[in-house]
């Protein structure tokens, strides 16, 4: 049988009814995604589109060895309910570790599922099985892309990079085709070979596998003989690049340089898998793409006022997905992310830095959900310089000053976040030019929102309450558009414009705030624009 490279579209007919033909869609973007990148046709097969689902699969399946076929799951609730969809995975899945491959089975996260967020009760085996799989490999997170328009530049990367995955994919398959007597010739080498190589440098588990598809699967544990290194520094600097390297507890003092692709991944409760240092970041990142999950990283040199300061984490370059961490720092930003990186940064708790939480730097861009920024010396998020970041459902709260800053020209998304009890305000723009969107700004100590120096930027479908000064306040040749929001329940006005501010304010709530509605300076009436804003 010739090699094909094809594709299975693995969801609930129902989800994709409910969002109305949007999943389908999206199989038929990645479609044309993959053409641009290869340059030869990739088909998807879709039981709606295809007849004879189920004998193609089995066909597939059964027949298809050597032929460089992708399976595609959409996770969703129903996902994991669904009888056929557990079916196909799983046979899908013993498929892919007869090739001994890693690579073939591409998840796209598209609902929140209990059963990958910890709600685990009731759970059958096979429905175990899906949940280990999608938490232990990565998948593409379209969750918060569902509200998004599908012409939303946000939505187009996430197709993109999932794209460039699959075309990965199909090269390594095209550079792999193996059949019973090439494997069976190559485990001869390999057993041929370690039986004159006493240098091998692990153990048997985590050996050295060049061979392309392949996860070479490292492990450090601080006990001598329960792992393959006792220190994280030895394990990444022996590791080849696309290893994967467990951490089991222990406290690590290390300083921790990712020079390379690879995933670090603690396994355990993570108070209890500590990488700590008193001299320099615990943890850096200078390559191209990588995974870090599931650790607590604290910088713990002590803080003196004329010296270089040190974050938690400092992504230099690249694309890291740094995942459920905790992270904090006592000289400088819990993390440091450095011009033109682009790392995704989800549910990770950020608390306690001598400086900002997150320091986002010149041109870096990135993308920032579900995480938790309090208690830092200076702002929440604090981006920098040019800097676009897509910051999504994050929780911005008791800092020292602002929940979230932007200045010099920052810009980017903001959308769906929390900003409260901060003890400047929910938001500060300076100079920058962000859309900020559907997020919470209430009961911080100063205005809910303040923008100034030239700020700009729309603001819209925000709620704006309860705030100590003013809902907003605009001042310094500012020139926002605010339109669409709630700003209610503020101590001082709803819209409070000083000397040299300005904008546009349309279609805002501004009832029930102490002082009124608007209090705008004479001098800058001529530079203020109202309509359609409900007053009392």
């Amino acid at each position: 049988m010739q090699n094909t490279s094809v594709g299975f579209w693995s969801y609930v007919h129902a989800d994709d009814d409910y969002e109305r033909g949007r999943i389908i869609r999206l199989r038929e973007r990645l479609q044309q995604s993959v053409r641009f990148h290869t340059g030869v046709s990739f088909e998807i097969f879709l039981d709606k589109k295809n007849i004879g689902w189920g004998q193609q699969w089995e066909d597939h399946i059964k027949n298809s060895l050597n032929d460089a076929l992708l399976l595609f799951p959409i996770i969703t609730p129903s996902y994991f309910m669904s009888k056929p969809c557990r079916e196909e995975f799983l046979a899908f899945k013993e498929r892919q570790e007869k090739l001994g491959r890693d690579d073939l089975i591409l998840p796209v996260y598209y609902l929140t599922a209990e059963f990958l967020e910890g709600g685990r009760e009731n759970i059958d085996a096979d429905q175990a099985t899906l949940a280990e799989y999608f938490t232990s490999h990565q998948y593409e997170d379209f969750r918060s892309l569902r509200a998004s328009e599908e012409t939303d530049p946000s939505y187009s990367q996430s197709i993109e990079r999932l794209g460039l995955r699959v075309a990965e994919a199909l090269k390594r398959s095209r550079t792999k085709t193996i059949g019973k007597e090439q494997k069976d010739a190559l485990a001869t080498k390999d057993a041929k070979a370690e039986e004159v190589n006493d240098t091998v440098p692990v153990t048997t588990q985590g050996r050295e596998n060049s061979t392309p598809g392949h996860i070479t699967s490292l492990s450090v544990h601080q006990m001598p003989g329960r792992g393959d290194f006792t220190t994280i520094v030895e394990a990444v600097a022996r590791a080849p690049g696309g290893a994967r390297i467990i951490v089991h507890p222990g406290h690590y003092n290390e300083i921790v340089i990712i020079d390379k692709p690879l995933e670090l991944i603690g396994t355990g409760n993570i108070e209890d898998i500590v990488i700590e240092s008193d001299q320099r970041e615990p943890l850096i990142f200078d390559t191209n793409i990588g995974l870090v999950r599931n650790f607590t990283l604290r910088q713990t040199r002590p803080f003196e006022e004329d010296r270089t300061k040190m974050s938690g984490v400092w992504i230099k370059q690249g694309r890291l997905e740094l995942e459920d961490c905790d992270i904090s720092s006592t000289d400088g930003p819990c993390i440091l992310v450095s011009k033109g990186s682009d790392p995704r940064i989800r549910r990770c708790r950020v608390h306690d830095g001598r400086q900002s939480g997150i320091l986002i730097t010149g041109t870096s861009q990135g993308t920032y959900e579900d995480n938790e920024y309090f208690g830092n010396a200076f702002h929440g998020m604090s981006v920098l310089s040019s800097a676009y970041p897509t910051v999504r459902r994050n929780r911005f709260y008791n800092n020292k000053r602002s929940g979230l800053s932007l200045s010099s020209d920052a810009a980017g998304t903001f959308e769906d976040n929390e900003m409260f009890e901060n003890n400047q305000a929910g938001v500060r723009v300076d100079e920058g030019n962000p859309t900020v969107r559907r997020n919470r700004l209430y009961g911080n100590l100063q205005s809910g929102l303040r923008i100034l120096d030239k700020g700009k930027g729309t603001y819209e479908d925000n709620e704006i309450f309860g705030n100590g000064r003013a809902g907003v306040r605009v001042e310094a040749e500012a020139r926002p558009v605010v339109r669409r929001n709630k700003i209610n329940k503020n101590g001082y006005e709803g819209v409070w414009i000083l000397s040299g501010g300005g904008g546009s304010f349309l279609d805002n709530n501004l009832a029930n705030n102490e002082r009124g509605a608007w209090d705008i300076d004479i001098s800058a009436l001529d530079f203020v624009s109202r309509d359609r804003n409900v007053e009392n």
